[in-house]
């Protein structure tokens, strides 16, 4: 028999509707909540193909964060892209471009030479 775990995320909204801060736990049976500054969701429906994106962050979530959640997001993305289609040509032009994102915003080295 197969099992099923159930992802479970907390939005705190402020008065204006605004997150201020999120947890997130993998089911009812972990007791504590783990805390989270923001999160990018993607869900691909496969009856219709559509693509459902929901990203939120916390009031107090600052460009640095905000460049570290993208660029360690967008590694992700290649290695995940590369393991399902094994197309290391157009992973490795996407990768370039993250190391790219990365020198400009401080998160990855130059590279030698």
């Amino acid at each position: 028999m197969s099992e099923s775990k159930i992802i479970s995320l907390r939005v705190d909204l402020d008065d204006a509707q605004v997150p201020e801060k999120f947890a997130w736990r993998v089911d009812e049976l972990q007791e504590e909540w783990i805390e989270a500054k923001a999160f990018m969701l993607s869900v691909y429906e496969s009856g219709s193909g559509d693509v459902m994106k929901m990203d939120l962050w916390a009031k107090e979530f600052f460009i640095e964060d905000m460049n570290r959640l993208v660029y360690f997001s967008l590694q992700s993305i290649c290695d995940a892209y590369f393991r399902a289609t094994s197309n290391a040509e157009l992973s490795n032009e996407f990768r370039s471009f993250v190391e790219h994102f990365g020198r400009r915003t401080g998160l990855a080295e130059p590279p030698n030479g």
